[in-house]
C-alpha cells in the first residue's frame, strides 16, 4: 500500500508556512538573540537566512541547514524559523511519499527525518497535528501525538481507515490510540471519539492486511476499549487459523504468536511498550 497525498492540501499548508515566514519576517533581533547563545563563541546565526534555507529546492541544502538548526534550542526559535520547519517537514512528507510511489531510493537521511518530526512536535501547536500524522511510520513521535489528545483523534483516523495508508504509519496510530486509551486521566476522549476509534479497530481486525504486526496493534487497541463485540472478535483470533489466515497472517509461526497475543490481551495482560516508557 502506499500513501496518497492531496496535492491541494500539500499546496494550502506550504502557503501556511511561508505565510508564517512573511508575517514574522522581521525576526533580526531575535535571530541576535539566539546567535549570543549557541555556546558563547561568537558564531552568528540568521534565523532568517536558515528558513530560507529550509525553503530551498535542494534538498542538502534543506539539510544543511537543519543540522544548524538542531543547535537552536526550540525555545528562542522565531515564528518565521518555526513556519520553515513545519514547510520543510511538509515537504520531506512528500518527498517520502514520493520515493514510495515510484520505488526509488530514499534521497533523506533517515536520522534527518526523525529529528525533524521530533523538532515540530516540539511546537506543541495543534495545527500542525495533521502535519505530523501524515509523518507517522517511523516510531518517533508517539507521545507527542498521544499529548494532544482528543485534538489528534480525527487526523489518526484517518490514517488508520484509509487503504492508502503505508501499514507503518497505521500501526504507530493504533499505538498512538492505544496509549491514550490506557491514560484516560491525563487525556480523556469523548464518548464519540470512542466510538469512532472502535468502528476503526474493527474494519482493521476484520479486513485482510498487509503486515500482521497491524493485527497485533489492533488487537491491543481493541483490548482497552472494553468493547465485548470487539473481544468476540479477538477470541476469534486467539483460535481460528482460518480466520487469521484470512487476515493475512499465513506463516505458522506468526499465526501461533498472534493467537498467543490475543488469548494475553483476554487475559488482561497489558500491551508492551507501556505509555510511561513513550518519552518525547
Amino acid at each position: 500500500m502506499q500513501h496518497k497525498y492531496h496535492g491541494s492540501n500539500f499546496t494550502l499548508l506550504v502557503l501556511l508556512g511561508l505565510s508564517a515566514a512573511v508575517i514574522f519576517g522581521s525576526a533580526t533581533r531575535e535571530s541576535t538573540l539566539t546567535a549570543q547563545r549557541l555556546g558563547g563563541r561568537g558564531r552568528q546565526v540568521d534565523q532568517r537566512q536558515l528558513s530560507l534555507q529550509l525553503l530551498d529546492a535542494d534538498v542538502s541544502i534543506r539539510q544543511r541547514a537543519f543540522g544548524t538548526v538542531q543547535r537552536i534550542p526550540v525555545a528562542d526559535m522565531s515564528p518565521e524559523l518555526r513556519g520553515a520547519l513545519t514547510s520543510f517537514l511538509i515537504r520531506t512528507n512528500q518527498d517520502l511519499k514520493n520515493n514510495v510511489k515510484l520505488d526509488i531510493p530514499l534521497v533523506h537521511d533517515p536520522q534527518v527525518i526523525a529529528s525533524l518530526q521530533r523538532t515540530v512536535a516540539k511546537f506543541k501547536d495543534p495545527q500542525a497535528i495533521v502535519i505530523l500524522a501524515d509523518s507517522l511510520g517511523l516510531f518517533t513521535i508517539i507521545r507527542p501525538m498521544v499529548d494532544f489528545g482528543e485534538a489528534a483523534v480525527p487526523a489518526l483516523l484517518k490514517v488508520i481507515s484509509s487503504p492508502e495508508s503505508h501499514y507503518t504509519a497505521v500501526d504507530d496510530a493504533l499505538r498512538i490510540l492505544r496509549v491514550m486509551i490506557e491514560e484516560p486521566i491525563a487525556h480523556p476522549l469523548s464518548a464519540s471519539s470512542k466510538l469512532e476509534i472502535e468502528a476503526a479497530v474493527r474494519k482493521r481486525l476484520t479486513e485482510k492486511q498487509t503486515m500482521f504486526t497491524t493485527i497485533w496493534y489492533a488487537i491491543d487497541l481493541a483490548a482497552v476499549l472494553e468493547n465485548e463485540g470487539l473481544r468476540q472478535i479477538i477470541r476469534s483470533l486467539s483460535s481460528d487459523t482460518a480466520v487469521l489466515e484470512a487476515r493475512g497472517v499465513t506463516e505458522a509461526s506468526l499465526i501461533e504468536k498472534t493467537k498467543k497475543r490475543a488469548i494475553d490481551r483476554l487475559a488482561g495482560v497489558l500491551a508492551l511498550p507501556r505509555p510511561a516508557s513513550f518519552k518525547e
